[in-house]
């Protein structure tokens, strides 16, 4: 490219940006004609008038861009994040555009996490008007009989014994959406089903131990308030005393 041409687009540059600078001037003079304070148009210059600064390293702090972070260090006060501002719009969290995600971490300092609360008072509070609801689904169009609907356990991290020691889970009894509920006990690690009411509403009492009177259950092992069931016909379940 030839100097004098250099020149010419160096030159038409410049004056953009004289004009620029002159249409700005103008408008903040403008608007100081017309705010009682001077601060005031200096707000409305610095987050409306002055072009946007998106960099990709994101360096000051009161950058423009920074308007739509949850957290920056320094940064003093609670927030609120909203995904939208019409109505049904959705806020959504995930860990990477990526397709092998990672983990949404909340809390992982300490702290309680609410839902339809703001003053949570437990590590997981949801609460509603009309009563709380949680679910469990299975994204499967092919469940089959002892497959896990949903479950919840219970995990000690004691070091005599750490893993799961309790659960209570839904099981599917069928192939046709039958479902019962099933309670397990144990120890860390090993957590063993002991009461199940089937989905007809049966109480199974199939894994209960299995002992002739209450003195053999005792040297079974088991203690007061514990049950067993004596296997006869009738198939009698009894409690420890």
């Amino acid at each position: 490219m030839a100097i004098n041409e250099l020149e010419a687009r160096l030159l038409k540059r410049i004056r953009e940006l004289e004009a620029k600078v002159d249409f700005l001037g103008r408008a903040f003079n403008n608007l100081s004609s017309r705010m009682a304070s001077k601060s005031q148009v200096k707000g409305i210059f610095d987050t409306i008038i002055l072009p946007l600064d998106h960099g990709k390293d994101l360096i000051g702090q009161e950058d423009d861009d920074h308007a739509g972070y949850p957290w920056m260090l320094g940064r003093a006060g609670s927030q609120s994040i909203n995904g939208g501002v019409a109505a049904s719009e959705d806020l959504t969290l995930d860990s990477t555009a990526h397709a092998t995600k990672g983990d949404v971490i909340i809390q992982p300092s300490g702290g309680n996490v609410g839902i339809g609360t703001s003053s949570p008072d437990s590590q997981l509070h949801v609460e509603h008007i009309t009563g709380a609801v949680q679910r469990m689904t299975r994204k499967d169009d092919a469940v089959g009989t002892d497959d896990i609907v949903g479950r919840i356990e219970f995990e000690t991290q004691d070091s005599g014994s750490p893993g799961i020691a309790a659960y209570i889970q839904g099981i599917a009894e069928g192939t046709s959406g039958e479902v019962g509920l099933s309670l397990a006990t144990g120890v860390g690690g090993l957590a063993v089903e002991r009461l199940r009411i089937t989905n007809t509403g049966i109480f199974d009492i199939a894994s209960l131990p299995v002992y002739a009177n209450n003195a053999a259950a005792i040297t079974g092992g088991l203690t007061a308030g514990n049950l067993y069931r004596t296997n006869g016909d009738p198939d009698t379940v009894c409690i420890v005393h």
